[in-house]
């Protein structure tokens, strides 16, 4: 994974924001938490409603992830400012054609498309650009102890519920009950504010 940074002039003031980068190679996230532990795919099974999971980092193709713009070309590259979403989709499977009956593909989604309730399942399903459950943005979240940019995945569904509601707020991919044993479950949860660390995910 290569780094990328964009300049942001406010104020005379020049912030440097690192961001993941659109690259040929794929990008592994680690668990900041427990950094020998990657974002994958249940059994790396393909079948659409697989849940998505926490396992030892192995190389294996579905924890190989690549973010590709939508296919109406709303965002189109990164780096992305906190507000913009493009889809994740797992090199287990084909990438994806942008054509709304694409059945080869898979993207990271919510299971039956809810945010709620609270703790909402991830999963993978065929890739489609219309429906903004499978819409993520990299928030960058600090640097590990290796140097490498840690970031908050954020849905893009989740992050359009109102306030007011219990779930209101930015939703980030976090792990069940902050565990980070092989086979923790990943769900959407809100942010929290006491910075919880199973709630970044660091690219390799």
């Amino acid at each position: 994974m290569r780094p990328l940074f964009l300049s942001i002039l406010s104020a005379s003031i020049v912030t440097v924001v690192p961001a993941v980068e659109h690259s040929a190679q794929a990008t592994v996230f680690k668990n900041y938490k427990n950094e020998s532990k990657c974002l994958g795919v249940s059994g790396g099974n393909m079948t659409p409603g697989t849940k998505l999971i926490l396992w030892n980092c192995n190389g294996a193709p579905d924890q190989n992830w690549n973010f590709i713009p939508y296919a109406n070309g709303a965002f189109p590259q990164f780096p992305l400012s906190g507000s913009e979403y493009e889809q994740m989709w797992t090199g287990g499977a084909s990438s994806p054609t942008g054509a709304p009956d694409d059945y080869s593909s898979r993207c990271i989604a919510l299971g039956n498309g809810l945010v709620f309730p609270k703790l909402a399942n991830v999963i993978i399903w065929n890739c489609n650009a219309e429906t903004t459950d499978q819409g993520w943005s990299a928030e960058y979240a600090g640097n590990d102890a290796n140097g490498h940019q840690c970031y908050w995945l954020n849905n893009q569904k989740g992050d359009a519920i109102p306030p007011g509601y219990t779930f209101a707020g930015v939703s980030t991919l976090s792990l069940a009950d902050g565990f980070t044993s092989n086979g923790t479950a990943v769900v959407l949860n809100g942010v929290d504010s006491q910075n919880r660390p199973d709630q970044k995910w660091c690219a390799y």
